[in-house]
C-alpha cells in the first residue's frame, strides 16, 4: 500500500537525529500580538472602559 509506505517514511525521518546529535531547529513562525485589554483608566491606574 502507498499509504502506509508514506507513513513509515514519515515515521523514520521523524526518528532520525542529525549526526552530531543535536535537536534539528523548527521553524514556528511570527507571533501575532492582538491588544484586547482595555487603556488603564487615569484616576486609578487600573484597566477599564474609557468615557
Amino acid at each position: 500500500m502507498p499509504s502506509s509506505d508514506a507513513a513509515m517514511a514519515k515515521f523514520n525521518s521523524l526518528k532520525s537525529t542529525p549526526a552530531d546529535g543535536r535537536p534539528q531547529l523548527v521553524d514556528l513562525g511570527m507571533p501575532v500580538f492582538t491588544d484586547d485589554t482595555p487603556s488603564p483608566r487615569p484616576d486609578t491606574g487600573e484597566p477599564g472602559l474609557q468615557d
